[in-house]
């Protein structure tokens, strides 16, 4: 694994579906504010998004999900 975690292997997949699913929703909720709200080009907002939400989940899975104790 990349993270070691000394949780419950179903709890971390549990949390780890659960970020998946706020990912995509956020992806969708930045894009539309992106393009829709502040008219910037699409290729733009997803580049945008995407560097944005790669970095919030790496550390949201890092200390959040698969944290160490």
């Amino acid at each position: 694994m990349v993270f070691q975690s000394e949780c419950n292997i179903l709890l971390s997949i549990f949390k780890y579906y659960l970020l998946v699913i706020a990912v995509l929703i956020a992806n969708y909720l930045l894009l539309t504010l992106l393009t829709l709200h502040f008219s910037l080009n699409i290729v733009l907002s997803k580049i945008l998004v995407e560097i944005i939400l790669f970095i919030a989940n790496y550390f949201i899975s890092k200390f959040m999900i698969f944290k160490s104790k």
